[in-house]
Parts: C-alpha cells; structure tokens; sequence
C-alpha cells in the first residue's frame, strides 16, 4: 500500500523517477554551466526575488484589502437586494437549490 501511495506521489515508480530527475539535473546543469551560471548565484537570486515578493505583498495588503472591500460593497449593492426579492417571489421551494 506505501507503495502505491509513493507511486501515485511521485508519478510512477520511484526508482524510475529517481533516474530521470538525476539525468535531467545533469542535462539542465551542463547547460547551465556552459552559460555560466552558478548554483549559489542561482539560489540567492532565487530566494532574494521571493523574499523580494513577500515584501511587495506585505506592502500592498492594505491597498489590497481596500480594493477587494470596495469591490465586496459595489457588488453587494446590486446582489443582495436581488437575492432577497428573488427569494421572496419564489420562495424556498422554487428558487433555491435547497
């Protein structure tokens, strides 16, 4: 059964997958080393552009929040108001799902 479920994660046996990421690691690698990239490199400019990101997003959230609230009430005044005269024509038994 641990089998099964290891498969399904990995996407297929895992010594298979295990061969192909290993075969695939070194074709991407010897492409990156001919370009001349380094790993280290790669990994900070990585880690930099997501901490980067989260910044921007902790900066933002305000704006965020206040474009979504605005949006949350422009569209509940049409919404709301047709909801409850929908449900009060047709009722429970017919307009809604339940």
């Amino acid at each position: 059964m641990a089998n099964n479920i290891l498969k399904r994660l990995l996407g297929g046996d895992p010594a298979g997958v295990a061969i192909r990421l290993v075969i695939a690691s070194v074709v991407v690698g010897f492409i990156l080393a001919a370009v001349g990239a380094n790993p280290v490199d790669l990994w900070k400019g990585l880690f930099r552009r997501i901490g980067d990101t989260f910044e921007a997003a902790v900066d933002n959230f305000g704006s965020v929040t206040t474009t979504l609230v605005s949006y949350l009430a422009l569209g509940a005044v049409l919404v709301v108001p047709t909801w409850f005269v929908w449900r009060l024509v047709f009722g429970r038994s017919r307009g809604g799902r339940d």
